[in-house]
């Protein structure tokens, strides 16, 4: 389990971790489902402490990864300092909606002439 081993062997090394690499860790952490407290306010704290937001696919996965915890571990977010809260306002504009497209009428109607039970546009799940 990556809550276990490689989350202490983390938390240990933070200190030698790039912005890049916290962000990568808390993907993969947050992808694993594992959430712990300790490793996730050590690796946001020091992320921010950096100071280095990089490109647009970092920006990215930071905003999924403070999505993910302000969806499935709200208890993480309580209480977080006020340097936190340019992060968690990333995690407030994620539209859990696609606007209707003109391509969905097209996969709609394909969907009916191959006879496959399937919507356009259907939620799978809380991230789709």
């Amino acid at each position: 389990s990556l809550c276990g081993p490689l989350a202490d062997a983390a938390l240990e090394s933070m200190a030698g971790f790039g912005a890049k690499h916290i962000v990568c860790l808390l993907d993969g952490m947050a992808l694993a489902g594992c959430y712990r407290e300790d490793l996730f306010k050590a690796a946001v704290t020091e992320f921010i402490r950096q100071g280095s937001e990089g490109g647009r696919k970092r920006q990215q996965m930071m905003g999924r990864v403070m999505f993910s915890a302000a969806l499935e571990m709200p208890s993480l977010l309580d209480g977080a300092p006020p340097s936190w809260q340019a992060l968690l306002a990333k995690a407030e504009h994620v539209s859990l909606w696609a606007p209707h497209r003109p391509y969905h009428d097209e996969l709609s109607a394909c969907a009916h002439a191959l006879t496959v039970s399937a919507k356009p546009r259907r939620r799978k799940g809380p991230y789709t």
